[in-house]
């Protein structure tokens, strides 16, 4: 019975676990290129102008699955991205 009742616990750390380093990881990333969020990811998440910033980051990376999860399936445009223009940008390779 012990052993049933550590599953939801370690489910529960799990989650917690996942949520701090998607948080830390949206950090880093938020350091190297600020404009993929401000573009892109602050868009897609739905967040306020608020958040547009390092705290908006960190709540994409730590929740942004709960927020947006059932959109993953598909790639998602921002409203005010041209669909057309992104797709033929994407079909370009990037020399190393």
């Amino acid at each position: 019975m012990k052993k049933l009742m550590v599953i939801p616990l370690l489910f529960v750390l799990g989650c917690a676990i996942a949520g701090v380093y998607g948080a830390l990881h949206d950090q880093v990333s938020y350091s190297v290129s600020p404009e993929y969020f401000t573009l892109f990811k602050f868009h897609q998440f739905r967040l306020g102008p608020g958040l547009h910033n390092r705290l908006g980051a960190a709540v994409v990376g730590w929740g942004g699955d709960m927020v947006d999860g059932h959109r993953h399936r598909h790639i998602r445009y921002p409203r005010w991205a041209d669909r057309q223009r992104v797709e033929e940008l994407s079909r370009y390779e990037v020399d190393e």
